[in-house]
């Protein structure tokens, strides 16, 4: 009896080892996603302020061109 409870506790510590483990490569995929994400997002970003930069580059030209 008291063979099978100590069996049964190194195979509960195994699957509980396992499922940590499981646990760290999944937070490990979740984490690369966010910082994915949040790199399309500075780029989206970037994309953004250089468009406006551009637009108001045009319309300085515009405005100095006929002075």
């Amino acid at each position: 009896m008291i063979a099978t409870v100590r069996v049964l506790n190194v195979i509960i510590q195994e699957t509980l080892k396992e499922k940590e483990e499981e646990n760290g490569r999944l937070n490990e995929i979740i984490v690369g996603l966010v910082m994915e994400k949040e790199k399309e997002k500075d780029k989206a970003e970037k994309e953004g302020m250089n468009e406006r930069m551009m637009n108001i580059e045009a319309m300085l030209k515009v405005r100095f061109q006929n002075i």
